[in-house]
């Protein structure tokens, strides 16, 4: 009967390569380190440098959009003006008391409307600045990488005991299959 000797050989022989084989050691250091390519590091520096304008309350200058927006005010007023003058001359009010309270109207409009945009201004500029950081951060992940540098010390040992070692595993396996013939007999 040498069927049932092979389970007792494999046996020994893991028993064996535990007690002769040497314990396996394995020491080892991973380091990631974020990266930028090289074409997008100016665009980090631009954005670095925003956000540090920005912090430091160097705000978006929109001198000629102010200049433009209040030139307008006053224009779309002085031709309301010129509108409510030519209806007072036309019925022969253009020095009675009704004129100047039409002019002290027109002019508290235009003056609330130059402020109520001026006070815009403000939010405007964040707005401005905040896309602008918004939609160059959105490019930078497209140049961002990782390094990884991986270092590593192991032993392994056993030699042949190791190899008793695997043969009783894997004959404990197949005998468990039945690969040698009926399951546990």
């Amino acid at each position: 009967m040498p069927f049932p000797l092979l389970p007792i050989l494999g046996l020994a022989g893991s028993f064996f390569g535990g007690l002769g084989g040497e314990k396996s050691k394995q020491q080892s250091t991973s380091t990631t380190t974020p990266t930028i390519s090289p074409q997008f590091k100016p665009l980090q520096d631009l954005l670095l440098q925003q956000a540090m304008r920005r912090l430091n309350g160097a705000p978006t200058d929109l001198t000629g959009y102010e200049s433009q927006n209040i030139g307008n005010i006053n224009k779309t007023f002085g031709l309301a003006d010129m509108a409510l003058q030519n209806r007072l001359r036309a019925r022969g009010l253009s020095r009675s008391n009704i004129a100047g309270a039409g002019d002290a109207r027109i002019e508290t409009g235009r003056a609330g409307a130059i402020a109520n945009f001026q006070s815009g201004l403000p939010l405007l500029q964040r707005q401005l600045a905040n896309e602008d950081i918004g939609m160059a951060a959105s490019l930078l992940p497209l140049g961002r990488g990782t390094t990884t540098t991986s270092t590593g010390k192991g032993s392994q040992g056993g030699g042949a005991a190791g190899g008793f070692e695997d043969f009783g595993t894997m004959l404990g396996y197949l005998i468990g299959l039945g690969a040698f013939g009926k399951k546990g007999a």
